[in-house]
């Protein structure tokens, strides 16, 4: 929310501990019961003015008085409570009973859940066990079971719904990452090999732009066409096969199927 709708030079931070020393905000309370709930507070606090009787002591003047505000300050607080505000309320319930199946022993991680009223989609997050953000983020759109090539026992998962206007964004920046000859411009920000692979990376988001009902998209499903029936990466097979089949090349599909 708040590189979304802040300037640069007011960004929030969230803070991994309950509350500062010496302090207890009303939303301990909240997170004691289960909920999500966090505390605003300015980044170096002047304790001069803030709870304090007004009173002046040895020079020095105490109380929070209007004329120690900074009025800016506290507008892009507003601004940031309300564009949270209006986020939450609008958007779709979360997916409930995640699930991760731990059945047997495998490298791979099967994830089930129950879909949730207002959702278009979902999204599989995952990061490392050491990292305190969502690190991947991988769509598999209306379905409520989704495997992944990723060993449970070395990152930490979740699943959350995905909105029309989320979609529209997301669809809106793929497509302006194309570059004209069939590929996107990838940036290497995320934990994952696939990012490394263009055949992966390229057959991913052509895939998914083909599922969220984009038509054109003639120069990507060429490029993916070519260069899987020369790649003998396994996921780049799968990958063309399912672009193929949404592009309407029915023969191309079960080309890549028979492979």
């Amino acid at each position: 929310m708040g590189r979304a709708y802040l300037p640069a030079t007011f960004q929030p931070t969230l803070i991994f501990r309950l509350d500062r020393y010496l302090r207890g905000g009303d939303h301990a309370s909240f997170n004691r019961e289960g909920f999500a709930a966090v505390r605003f507070t300015e980044w170096r606090e002047d304790y001069n003015h803030q709870h304090q009787t007004p009173r002046t002591e040895n020079g020095v003047e105490y109380g929070d008085w209007p004329k120690f505000v900074d009025f800016d300050y506290v507008a892009n607080v507003a601004r940031l409570n309300s564009a949270t505000l209006a986020a939450l309320a609008s958007a779709p319930a979360a997916p409930a009973s995640v699930k991760l199946e731990t059945k047997q022993l495998q490298n791979d991680s099967t994830l089930t859940w129950e879909s949730a009223a207002g959702a278009v989609g979902y999204e599989i997050l995952w990061r490392a066990t050491d990292a305190a953000d969502w690190q991947n983020a991988k769509s598999v759109g209306k379905m409520i079971q989704a495997t992944l090539p990723i060993s449970k026992d070395n990152v930490i998962f979740a699943v959350r719904s995905v909105d029309a206007g989320m979609m529209q964004n997301t669809r809106t920046w793929q497509l302006a990452r194309r570059d004209g000859k069939g590929q996107y411009s990838h940036e290497r920000r995320a934990m994952h090999t696939w990012v490394a692979d263009p055949a992966c990376a390229n057959g991913y988001c052509t895939w998914a732009l083909l599922e969220c009902g984009e038509k054109n998209l003639d120069a990507e499903v060429k490029w993916l066409k070519e260069r899987a029936a020369i790649d003998t990466n396994s996921y780049v097979t799968a990958l063309a096969g399912n672009v193929l089949f949404l592009a309407r090349d029915r023969d191309g599909a079960k080309l890549m199927l028979d492979k």
